[in-house]
């Protein structure tokens, strides 16, 4: 099963939900993916907690919520 906008939401909320203090959350479609095109399917995850701290994050419809999960919780570890 691949993921979908609804499951990185959810990835991208769980990993907010790790950072403390105010985060911003913005996801997008990643620039070189044709969304009208059939294939792989990939997403931004952007974090910024404070004014310079801020993570990206690619993550692919193929990978599994464990996967996508487990390189969110590492990316915002740090923030």
């Amino acid at each position: 099963m691949s993921l979908n906008d609804g499951d990185i939401a959810a990835l991208a909320e769980r990993a907010a939900a790790r950072v403390d203090g105010p985060v911003d959350v913005r996801i997008e479609p990643d620039p070189g993916n044709d969304p009208y095109r059939w294939g792989s399917h990939y997403w931004l995850v952007h974090v910024r907690a404070g004014e310079a701290r801020q993570v990206t994050v690619r993550l692919a419809a193929e990978d599994t919520e464990a996967e996508a999960d487990a390189r969110l919780a590492a990316a915002v570890d740090g923030l």
